[in-house]
């Protein structure tokens, strides 16, 4: 027997894109990164990732150097927040600490651009 299966365009380029894990074009990517960098405690970032995991859900991952004079639970915490007013539903957050005989923070610490 043969089956016939009839998507409509709509439904091809959204799974497409869900496939493709793109960056979904309700997400601002620099102002996710500027809302980052604002929380008190991150230093830089890198490895900021935004993708549509389902049709209703999006996700990240972020790399972030922490300062050390701050708990990063609540800078994570804090980093989740701003994601999530920006549609993103869930974010894996990886802490990195810049070594202790390197550059005091304050020369460690990048400003937004946007």
């Amino acid at each position: 027997s043969v089956c016939l299966f009839i998507l409509n365009a709509h439904t091809v380029r959204s799974t497409s894109f869900i496939l493709l894990q793109g960056v979904p074009p309700t997400v601002a990517l620099d102002e996710g990164r500027a809302a980052i960098l604002a929380v008190d405690g991150v230093l830089s970032l890198h490895e900021l990732h935004v993708w549509q995991l389902s049709e209703s859900k999006i996700v990240a991952s972020v790399h972030v150097m922490a300062s050390r004079n701050h708990d990063f639970m609540p800078i994570a915490a804090k980093i989740r927040k701003a994601l999530h007013e920006r549609g993103i539903h869930s974010s894996t957050i990886q802490p990195e600490y810049h070594a202790r005989n390197a550059p005091p923070e304050e020369h460690l610490k990048v400003r937004s651009f946007v």
